[in-house]
């Protein structure tokens, strides 16, 4: 049964993300609960996390509650923080694979997000795997230009953007250069499209095909300064030169938008 807020539509705001390389010490005692709470049992926990970080069992721990209950709480406590969403991805795997069901998955996963959220993590769970959670307008712009591209066919483009999500959300350390490298990439599959030039790059295109790339003026100015952002940063990386993780992130975002819109002029 729903209870009151669900019901009626209410939500807490989103917490600002508030840490991103680290797990709380609440998300990791939480994490039990809700593996317990969609079916899992002490002693199917303990085992997942036993192989996910080669501890061996507490051979005199037998009783579910307390004992091995607690057992699973210390293993979380004290592993590192990447290994607490391995373990969130290991339970959601559990969940769905071994009987419990689609659905019961699907709520664990419903509960994952709402606990990153209120707890300020900067992850978030999609189909059972762990991924980036940005700030909304990148949340928003990767979702729908994945959409759209699929839609129109743009297989390449679409898997450009995904390998850009999947760059940036990687664990312990984020692939920030590849980010930036495969969101500008996205665009250059479908400028390539809307020019049909099927081997020129972005800042060719961009600079000798006028208007039929499809990005207006001075938009394509624009485009073309994010070109050259990428190749000092996403291809010719310098010494130091490694974009932030807001850098990267604007750089998806801005990409995923520009995708959306030449998207849509597509027939």
């Amino acid at each position: 049964m729903l209870g009151f807020s669900e019901r009626h539509g209410y939500e807490a705001p989103e917490r600002p993300i508030v840490y991103r390389e680290d797990a709380s010490g609440n998300l990791r005692e939480m994490l039990v609960e809700l593996a317990e709470k969609h079916g899992l049992s002490p002693h199917t926990i303990r085992s997942i996390l036993c192989g996910l970080l080669f501890v061996a069992p507490d051979a005199s721990n037998w009783t579910p509650y307390p004992n091995v209950d607690g057992e699973c709480r210390i293993l979380l406590h004290d592993c590192l923080w990447n290994e607490v969403y391995d373990a969130a991805e290991l339970f959601a795997r559990e969940i769905y694979d071994n009987g419990i069901g689609h659905e019961t998955a699907l709520a664990f996963q419903h509960d994952i997000n709402r606990l990153f959220l209120k707890d300020g993590a900067g992850w978030k769970m999609q189909d059972g795997i762990i991924i980036a959670r940005g700030s909304e307008p990148f949340n928003v712009a990767t979702v729908e230009a994945q959409t759209l591209l699929a839609a129109k066919k743009q297989a390449t483009a679409a898997s450009e953007i995904h390998e850009a999500i999947r760059d940036i959300s990687r664990r312990p350390h984020p692939d920030r250069t590849g980010a930036v490298h495969h969101a500008m990439g996205a665009i250059e599959c479908l400028t390539r499209s809307l020019s049909g030039d099927p081997k020129a790059t972005l800042g060719e295109i961009v600079g000798t095909k006028g208007k039929q790339h499809g990005i207006p003026a001075p938009l394509d100015q624009a485009v073309t300064k994010l070109w050259g952002y990428t190749s000092e940063h996403g291809r010719h990386v310098r010494e130091q030169g490694e974009p932030s993780f807001e850098e990267a992130e604007l750089i998806v975002t801005v990409s995923a938008a520009i995708c959306t819109y030449l998207a849509r002029k597509m027939p």
